[in-house]
């Protein structure tokens, strides 16, 4: 179910970004990760019929849980003393 997701919401006009990563130290946690051009990318991106595709397999999947969070980022910049 992850790749289809994927692919497709990186075909996305306002997809900058889109990926998913498994923690190492923490069994069972998967973070998204996900770059939109703007808020109404990111709107349009819940309307898509892949999103619903993709929900209803993670529902299928009956996990302990599900959190959602979004972050704004600033600008790129050197890492500092790197």
């Amino acid at each position: 179910m992850a790749r289809p997701m994927i692919e497709a919401s990186r075909a996305e006009a306002g997809c900058a970004g889109y990926d998913y990563a498994f923690d190492m130290l923490e069994p069972g946690l998967m973070r998204v990760r996900e770059w939109w051009k703007d808020e109404q990318a990111l709107k349009d991106h819940f309307a898509t019929p892949h999103m619903a595709v993709f929900l209803k397999a993670l529902r299928d999947l009956k996990p302990k849980s599900v959190t959602i969070r979004c972050h704004e980022l600033g600008p790129e910049r050197p890492m500092p003393n790197a």
